[in-house]
């Protein structure tokens, strides 16, 4: 198939004229008979510009990304010095990693993996721990019922869940991480605000800390201090609330609108996206109220009642919609609709655009 490439002359007087227009199609047929031919009908003409265009399929467009724009200048630098009747050598540059990558995608992977961890949990409960009567757990005692953290609480389902538990934290954490870059690139791209990516990186270190401190679920074991065991749980629900906050803020600064919307995209986008956010931190403010004045003062819910503490735990159930099944639908919404990342990664001191590292 002939190749459709763009030339542009420089100022050099050909026959006493000077052609500094670019010509826009120059059809050179891939044969090296024609491409001879070509070169001798323009002898003298140095030419400065690549080629420009070769059918790539739309899948392997995809695939490549930036390189196939890279394809098409090093094809234009071996074409335009074989015209020019000169030897032309082009530095061939280092291989170079190239990713493209959404954060919430890791967020996906994190609550996936957190869900199979409850199910291993309970099936190594099930398979494993004996002679432990379930009415009469320390957490029922101090909160009047038993929550999702009873499983993994005997062991030696809290050793073999604690094995599991770095799939869960691995991905949440790149997350956390990912998102930073995603709202570091939107604000040097002058999309995001300045105020902005500042609180994202005084949340950052926050995040990190906070979300790393539930692996203390598995080291304090709940009959020797319920107290010290749920502050790794506490740390992850001040942990979720903050990551809403930036998610939401992030959302709102880009007006992005979710893609389930036809009309009002951006503004039914806003107003759900805020009474998520509401609810979670009203949910979340109760359930951490109830603790403190539960642990250090007289509590509002008083878990010897039994209405009281089927409240509490109609609230428990209600955070764990909000903070571990809801943020799976709006991952999957959000990773539609806000902008991915792409990484370029080469070897330090040989750049793509320097591969002699000068």
């Amino acid at each position: 198939q002939p190749v459709v490439i763009n030339k542009w002359y420089t100022g050099d007087a050909v026959g006493g004229e000077d052609y500094t227009q670019p010509v826009e199609a120059l059809l050179v047929r891939t044969t090296r008979q024609s491409i001879s031919q070509a070169a001798r009908s323009l002898p003298t003409v140095p030419i400065m510009a690549a080629a420009r265009c070769m059918q790539f399929p739309r899948c392997a467009q995809f695939l490549a990304g930036h390189q196939g724009s890279a394809l098409y200048r090093e094809l234009g630098h071996q074409v335009s010095g074989f015209l020019a009747g000169h030897q032309e050598t082009v530095p061939t540059p280092p291989p170079a990693a190239r990713v493209r990558v959404h954060p919430e995608a890791l967020r996906l992977i994190a609550y996936g993996a957190f869900w199979a961890m409850v199910l291993f949990a309970i099936c190594m409960h099930s398979l494993f721990v004996r002679g432990v009567d379930m009415d009469d757990t320390p957490l029922v005692r101090i909160f009047g019922y038993n929550n999702i953290c009873v499983y993994w609480d005997y062991s030696p389902s809290r050793e073999l869940t604690a094995l599991f538990y770095p799939l869960v934290e691995f991905p949440l954490l790149a997350y956390v991480t990912l998102k930073w870059l995603q709202v570091r690139q939107s604000y040097r791209q002058n999309a995001a605000p300045k105020w902005l990516y500042h609180l994202s990186c005084v949340l950052l270190p926050v995040k990190l800390v906070l979300l790393s401190w539930f692996r203390m679920v598995f080291v304090v074991i709940a009959f020797e201090s319920v107290k010290a065991h749920t502050f790794g749980f506490i740390g992850l629900q001040f942990a979720l609330v903050l990551v809403a906050l930036l998610d939401l803020l992030y959302m709102e600064a880009l007006r992005i609108g979710w893609p389930i919307f036809k009309r009002a995209r951006r503004k039914r986008t806003r107003v759900l996206h805020r009474m998520y956010f509401v609810a979670l931190t009203l949910v979340t403010f109760l359930k951490l109220l109830h603790v403190f004045t539960l642990f250090y003062a007289t509590p509002i819910f008083d878990p010897e009642k039994s209405s009281a503490a089927t409240f509490v735990q109609t609230l428990d159930r209600l955070w764990m919609l909000l903070a571990a099944v809801l943020p799976i639908v709006l991952a999957e919404l959000e990773r539609r609709s806000e902008p991915g990342l792409y990484f370029v990664v080469t070897a330090a001191g040989a750049q793509p655009d320097d591969p002699e590292g000068k």
